[in-house]
């Protein structure tokens, strides 16, 4: 069974805000809100991978040293046509202060891979959701809303842990710095 490789940013301000995208699934009838971030291509790694999509998706290049935070493995064909699933690395960013995105893709080409627009999250507004859009994950709520009241130092396995279907990172154990 084929899965398909991505890296994600979990793209965090100094206000404990995320940034996400918004995915319109084709035939409109889902939107997703995801963190930025895309499939390997060919030989590369996940941390090489990361650093591209980041600057082709937002534009961001200098951000110092990505934390691999989690390891996701989704084996069901249904999320992804032509796939037997997914492999998801996700990476803790820290970033001084929030920007505006503007990746070195283009509108047009982000357009074209379905990514609407941006937008930088809350801890409020991602606890206070009840829209019919979703999340790539339900770590968001509850893992920044934690972060936000730890000190900005937060322990992996203690804000998300083991999820059902899906594989913990091996670097769960490891502590993640929120102040960049």
């Amino acid at each position: 069974m084929r899965l398909r490789h991505s890296a994600r940013g979990l793209v965090v301000d100094d206000q404990s805000r995320l940034l996400l995208y918004r995915f319109i699934a084709p035939g409109g009838g889902l939107t997703v809100w995801c963190p930025p971030g895309g499939g390997l291509e060919g030989d590369e790694t996940p941390s090489e991978a990361l650093a591209g999509e980041l600057d082709e998706e937002i534009g961001l290049r200098d951000y110092g040293a990505a934390t691999h935070v989690w390891h996701e493995e989704i084996r069901d064909p249904a999320i992804l046509p032509g796939w037997g699933g997914a492999i998801n690395d996700y990476f803790l960013v820290p970033v001084a202060t929030a920007f505006e995105p503007c990746g070195s893709l283009g509108r047009e080409a982000l357009a074209a891979e379905l990514v609407e627009h941006f937008e930088w999250w809350s801890v409020d507004r991602l606890l206070s959701h009840n829209g019919r859009e979703v999340f790539g994950h339900a770590i968001y709520p509850t893992g920044l809303h934690a972060c936000s009241r730890m000190d900005h130092r937060v322990r992996w396995n203690s804000l998300f842990g083991h999820h059902e279907g899906r594989e913990a990172s091996p670097y769960s154990s490891i502590s993640a710095s929120m102040d960049g």
